[in-house]
């Protein structure tokens, strides 16, 4: 049986998602730690319409430690699900890169 949950990310501001710190305490908010590791969950994404940008480092503190432990773009897609309007997908995108990017760095 797969668990399904929704992270809303209306409830913590916008247009304007920035900061490492801010992505971090939704990463903790969420348990994503927890999550990362239990095969039976599944997450949803909901970015609002109304977001104007997804800050690389906000991105990376809610999303890099999972997308690390996934190994790759297509396992961390396959758990988690993004809801956005189309201008977002290039800030999904470039911080998915991103995170594998740092981790190739941290292993050579």
């Amino acid at each position: 049986m797969t668990n399904e949950i929704e992270i809303d990310l209306k409830k913590y501001g916008g247009p304007v998602y920035t900061g490492r710190d801010k992505g971090q305490l939704i990463r903790e908010k969420n348990d994503l730690d927890k999550i990362d590791q239990d095969s039976s969950t599944n997450v949803t994404i909901l970015v609002p319409d109304n977001a104007f940008s997804l800050n690389s480092s906000f991105f990376l503190g809610v999303f890099g430690k999972s997308i690390r432990a996934a190994g790759s773009r297509e396992k961390f897609l396959a758990k988690f699900k993004f809801k956005y309007p189309p201008h977002i997908e290039e800030y999904i995108d470039s911080g998915i890169e991103r995170a594998l990017l740092d981790r190739t760095n941290l292993l050579s």
